[in-house]
């Protein structure tokens, strides 16, 4: 199992950057309090879900509370023609915003990790 946590957020930050924007592992071969210690430590837990599948955990950015983000707070004037716009661009580039934000965040934390 890999207990090694600087090479888990390496990996997490990786795979968080990627275009599937998700950290997918066997809990098996991982240790989820790491994952999940990191995730929480990183500043943009509220962005990130859990979904779990016998022993295959996934972690990712959940598009529902990004596009709550943005209808909320970027896209509430906009007019019923340019709303629709609006909400498709913020969703883009807020995901992309947070997807690096998220992969800095765990690099940093890993960085402070003392093995």
């Amino acid at each position: 199992m890999e207990r090694d946590p600087v090479a888990i957020a390496l990996r997490m930050a990786e795979s968080f950057e990627s275009e599937l924007k998700a950290f997918i592992y066997d809990n098996r071969l991982i240790d989820s309090r790491i994952v999940q210690r990191l995730i929480a430590l990183s500043g943009y837990d509220s962005y990130v879900k859990r979904f779990a599948k016998d022993h295959i955990i996934v972690f990712y950015l959940d598009p529902a509370v990004v596009r709550k983000k943005c209808l909320y707070e970027e896209c509430s004037e906009a007019g019923s023609d340019g709303a629709r716009e609006c909400l498709e661009r913020c969703i883009m580039e807020s995901l992309g915003e947070i997807s690096r934000g998220l992969a800095s965040s765990i690099r940093e934390l890993a960085g402070s990790i003392e093995t």
